[in-house]
């Protein structure tokens, strides 16, 4: 933003940026793993993939469009209030 795009550009931005190094991470551990793993297991793995991406998808819809609409300002005032309260119970 500070080169002067939009907001909903630079989260577009930012989720196109994430995407190529989500998909290495998970070939990678994947990769780690792979002679761990019996059918069953490859099978649960496609599933709870196809349901992250479903979830992942629609979650990044959604918060574009509430970017769209509003700031993220009541975002920040939430994120400082539970600082302040973690601080408080991890010192107290």
């Amino acid at each position: 933003m500070l080169i002067g795009c939009t907001r909903r550009a630079a989260a577009d931005f930012s989720f196109i940026m994430a995407v190529p190094v989500m998909i290495i991470v998970c070939v990678y551990d994947l990769l780690r793993v792979i002679h761990l793993l019996e059918l069953n297991d490859i099978i649960m793995f496609a599933i709870g993939t196809l349901v992250s991406y479903i979830v992942g998808y629609i979650t990044v819809k959604v918060f574009l469009w509430y970017l769209n609409r509003s700031s993220l300002s009541s975002f920040g005032y939430y994120r400082i209030i539970v600082a302040i309260l973690a601080i408080i119970y991890l010192y107290l």
